[in-house]
């Protein structure tokens, strides 16, 4: 299993949707999904300073959409998890 955490080329510690998937045990699709209801939510563009649209290829060689997201990002998705998990 890989790390959850990584440096961006700038030095910045990011991590992917892919790799959150993985570590919480969801589906990736999910994680798009939710991911994507956070920008499509946000009162402001400001999203863009947390996610950024990105791809991998899987092991058959196609290409596949993930986020890179910084720890903020990283922040907003998780607790949204956390949040979906309790009743209120």
């Amino acid at each position: 299993m890989k790390d959850l955490v990584f440096k961006s080329s700038k030095g910045n510690p990011v991590t992917t949707s892919l790799l959150v998937a993985e570590k919480f045990g969801k589906r990736h699709d999910h994680v798009l999904r939710d991911i994507r209801n956070i920008i499509s939510n946000s009162s402001t563009q400001n999203w863009g300073q947390y996610y950024y649209l990105s791809s991998y290829k899987d092991l058959s060689g196609k290409s596949n959409e993930m986020y890179i997201m910084n720890r903020d990002g990283f922040s907003l998705l998780v607790m949204g998890f956390y949040l979906a998990s309790i009743n209120f």
